[in-house]
């Protein structure tokens, strides 16, 4: 079984053999799709706004013969089906059925966000770094590596890469937020809001690259506030 890569990778490549799968996250906007023989019914509530929480932990096997993926949302290990999974990974795809994503919001494992209401999202969350901080591009300073030990996955620019070192000491977005906002020098990003607006930029490139996940927030050390 393969090791490595995003969990949308995962999901796609540790399908079962017999499944007539394919990957066209490349191919299509950074959807992951699925072909088989039965007809796929087209979402017609809107899906952009669904945000993955949990962790992607890899497939395993169950009762004869089935599999199923794992997903550990806070304390608690969540099994998905290969449709569901599918779905966690790449809730923007339109091709999932809207009972899959409708079960999955309300098992807590997708988020509908709007960032009218952007405060109260980060309180609720927290971004979990899943990879190792490599600093600056030797090429390009001004950009920073994540990845494992000799070998980035993904390339950040500096506020990107600063925000997820500190996000992943914090109890939740919203005080990383805070905790950065203090200690800026960028007289745009002396506002906790205003950092929050930069991260939500930069949360989908940490998040498809399996840098970091989105997990529950966590309760605050007494005396933090």
């Amino acid at each position: 079984m393969p090791h490595g890569g995003t969990p949308q990778e995962a999901i796609a490549g540790l399908a079962p053999a017999h499944s007539a799968v394919h990957d066209a996250r490349d191919a299509a906007s950074g959807a992951i799709g699925q072909a088989g023989e039965e007809r796929q019914l087209v979402a017609t509530t809107p899906t952009a706004g669904l945000v993955a929480i949990g962790h992607y932990l890899g497939l395993f096997p169950a009762e004869e013969g089935q599999w199923h993926h794992e997903v550990r949302r806070g304390p608690d290990i969540e099994r998905l089906t290969e449709p569901e999974a599918r779905a966690w990974a790449a809730p923007g795809d339109p091709s999932h059925r809207p009972s899959i994503l409708d079960t999955l919001v309300g098992r807590g494992l997708l988020v509908p966000v709007s960032w009218d209401d952007a405060i109260g999202f980060a309180r609720a969350y927290r971004l979990l770094p899943l990879l190792s901080g490599l600093g600056p591009n030797p090429e390009n300073p001004d950009n920073c590596c994540i990845g494992t030990f000799g070998r980035p996955v993904v390339t950040v620019d500096r506020l990107g890469y600063e925000l997820w070192v500190e996000a992943g000491g914090q109890p939740s977005l919203w005080d990383a937020c805070r905790r950065f906002a203090v200690t800026a020098t960028e007289p745009t990003l002396i506002d906790p809001y205003a950092v929050l607006l930069a991260l939500r930029d930069r949360l989908d490139t940490l998040t498809s690259a399996g840098a970091a996940c989105l997990d529950l927030a966590v309760p605050a050390a007494p005396g933090s506030e």
